[in-house]
């Protein structure tokens, strides 16, 4: 039961974006986005955000977790321009940065393509903080 119940088969479509099932050394929890799908933006923003916000609702049950925070891991293999959303990845970051009481502590981004090097990492810095900024972190 719940408010999201309606979600579920959403989230089902939506394969990826998972909280995976352990922490990391810190205690924070680890939020795993697939960048590779092929052309995210092919699902409604909307959807993407209630899937969102659903899921770091979930991290703030968690008192432990929602002290420690959270850490991104992503995989930006196949990362296209196409792909990339600069309006839903604003609605994001505000959403992390000003509204859930859980904060993202660092994002790290695996085997990065030349779009998510040179396009979609310095338009996501841009909207970090400083801290963020410094906790982005490209493993090529």
């Amino acid at each position: 039961t719940g408010a999201m119940q309606d979600e579920v088969a959403e989230m089902s479509k939506f394969p990826s974006l998972e909280i995976l099932p352990h922490t990391d050394e810190a205690g924070r929890a680890m939020m795993f986005l697939n960048m590779s799908t092929p052309n995210a933006t092919m699902f409604p923003a909307d959807r993407v955000r209630r899937i969102c916000f659903y899921m770091k609702d979930t991290l703030t049950t968690d008192t432990s977790i929602r002290r420690a925070g959270w850490v991104g891991v992503a995989s930006g293999r196949e990362t296209s321009y196409k792909s990339f959303s600069f309006r839903l990845t604003m609605y994001m970051t505000k959403l992390v940065n000003n509204v859930l009481p859980i904060k993202m502590r660092a994002c790290h981004v695996f085997n990065p393509s030349p779009a998510m090097h040179y396009v979609v990492s310095p338009a996501m810095k841009y909207m970090f903080s400083r801290e963020m900024r410094l906790r982005w972190v490209l493993h090529v």
